[in-house]
């Protein structure tokens, strides 16, 4: 489970693996997923207005077989 906050301008921050049954390896590239692709686009102005806020913290759970 990798948590995140993305900011409105695209930024992504307070990227860490807040739990992993993973090597450090895996759990390295489930972080750098989330890391290596930013700055995403930046929020249209009608999200922003429905979120209210400037950045939101998002939680991400990735699943290997």
């Amino acid at each position: 489970i990798v948590t995140f906050r993305i900011h409105a301008d695209g930024r992504v921050s307070e990227v860490r693996a807040s739990k992993s049954s993973l090597g450090s390896l895996l759990t390295y590239y489930c972080e750098a997923a989330i890391q290596d692709p930013a700055p995403f686009e930046e929020w249209p102005d009608s999200l922003i207005g429905l979120i209210r806020k400037d950045s939101r913290l998002v939680q991400f759970t990735f699943y290997y077989n």
